[in-house]
């Protein structure tokens, strides 16, 4: 008994007009977004309640190269982490939306990058409001400066291409097709 060879091309002309073709940059940037906003939640709950500790014990807080800050360091630190708890869900609930294709998808990427540049700036204003910072001299103060410019650059790499990407008209123009909805 032979068998006959089978002819793949029926099956995959039906799998082609079954399910239309996802964006390999949705795809990439969806799971991105997972993995990065639901690493930074985690890692800001963990600071958040550490934060809380430190606030509830009355201790000090040491900041590294700075020394001893005042007591209301630790309270803006236990805020500052809560809210990048909540910018970390609100990237984890784009990267979802984006693998479902839903337009939902670039407001919520926008919002979290708007969010994470000011909490940034806010980061910065902060840390020049130590008293550390604030007596450092010479040698201490540029390298102060250097590492806070090079970490900011680090912080907004991601931020700043989603901003950039999301604003493409082409983009704009494709997302605007994807069916709207819950995911």
């Amino acid at each position: 008994m032979t068998m006959m060879p089978h002819d793949p091309q029926p099956i995959k002309a039906a799998m082609s007009e079954a399910s239309p073709r996802r964006p390999g940059w949705a795809t990439a940037i969806g799971i991105v977004s997972l993995c990065y906003g639901g690493l930074g939640a985690l890692l800001r709950v963990v600071m958040f309640v550490l934060d809380l500790f430190a606030v509830a014990s009355g201790g000090e807080v040491q900041v590294p190269g700075l020394g001893t800050a005042p007591p209301w360091y630790g309270v803006h630190e236990a805020v500052f982490n809560a809210c990048l708890v909540v910018l970390g869900i609100v990237l984890v609930g784009g990267g979802v939306a984006l693998l479902y294709r839903r337009p939902s998808g670039r407001l919520l990427h926008i919002a979290w990058a708007v969010g994470i540049l000011a909490s940034q700036v806010v980061a910065l204003v902060v840390l020049m409001l130590l008293p550390g910072a604030q007596e450092a001299s010479g040698a201490k103060q540029v390298g102060m400066l250097v590492g806070a410019c090079f970490v900011t650059v680090i912080r907004v790499a991601y931020p700043v291409f989603l901003l950039i990407w999301f604003m493409r008209r082409k983009i704009r123009q494709e997302m605007a097709s994807w069916r709207s909805g819950p995911v």
